[in-house]
């Protein structure tokens, strides 16, 4: 719950800062990772009910690549190596306590770790059935372009 909060806090943050600047805030910079192994993809199953693949924001003085391997092991404990770029996305801002974003979708591939929980969800291995029906929006999204880009 507070993790929610402070997200909810930092998006309105930020956007009352881009109203004081004329709407000249540019978006921010986020990456995911798709990590698919032995037929399942990594994913975090949020406290809210979402299913979404590994990523986040990017740090200061942070490489995209970095971001993704980060993010990954934050989130579910694996060590990740970050492959091509699968494709890219855009979100502005749906609503005033969220941030508009240019996000980088990576293929990656586990290469150490174990699994475990963290302040985001729950991370699990879900074959291809049990994850395409759970996935909405955003991450049906980039999982649509990742297949496309696999074939």
């Amino acid at each position: 719950m507070f993790y929610l909060a402070l997200k909810r806090f930092v998006g309105i943050f930020f956007n009352v800062l881009n109203v004081g600047l004329g709407g000249n805030l540019p978006p921010f910079a986020c990456v995911c990772v798709i990590v698919e192994e032995d037929g399942k993809f990594l994913v975090v199953e949020r406290p809210e009910g979402e299913t979404a693949f590994p990523g986040g924001f990017m740090r200061w003085r942070e490489q995209p690549e970095q971001t993704a391997r980060r993010e990954c092991l934050e989130e579910t404990g694996l060590e990740v190596e970050v492959h091509e770029i699968v494709s890219y996305a855009t979100i502005s801002s749906p609503a005033f306590n969220r941030l508009s974003t240019v996000n980088l979708i990576f293929r990656g591939c586990h290469v150490g770790g174990e699994l475990h929980p963290s302040i985001e969800g729950r991370p699990a291995w879900l074959t291809r059935e049990e994850l395409e029906p759970r996935l909405d929006g955003f991450y049906l999204h980039i999982y649509q372009d990742y297949k496309r880009h696999r074939t």
